[in-house]
């Protein structure tokens, strides 16, 4: 059984930065517009090169909450004025 995290970033965040993914699994995102300008979101695995897991834009708001495999590092980078964005991770839970 595996279940959403809290947040892998502290709050909503602007800008680039990389981030620790302890399960090694992204467990989704939201993004937040403003309503007028586009808000964009990218997500790359390891760093600023790495490959691109999610690349996405919106207006008025945007989420997924999606599992996948990752490095345990990532990259994002929130652009355009006015956006925003949380980033989950996701856990892994066994039971016995």
């Amino acid at each position: 059984m595996a279940t959403i995290s809290s947040l892998t970033t502290s709050g909503a965040v602007t800008g680039s930065d990389t981030l620790t993914v302890p399960s090694n699994i992204l467990g989704g995102y939201k993004l937040n517009g403003d309503g007028t300008n586009e808000a964009t979101l990218v997500i790359r695995d390891q760093d600023a090169s790495g490959d691109i897991l999610i690349s996405t834009a919106t207006i008025s708001g945007e989420e997924s909450i999606k599992p996948m495999l990752c490095s345990g590092t990532i990259h994002y980078t929130v652009g355009g004025t006015g956006g925003d964005a949380m980033i989950f991770g996701w856990e892994r839970n066994q039971s016995y």
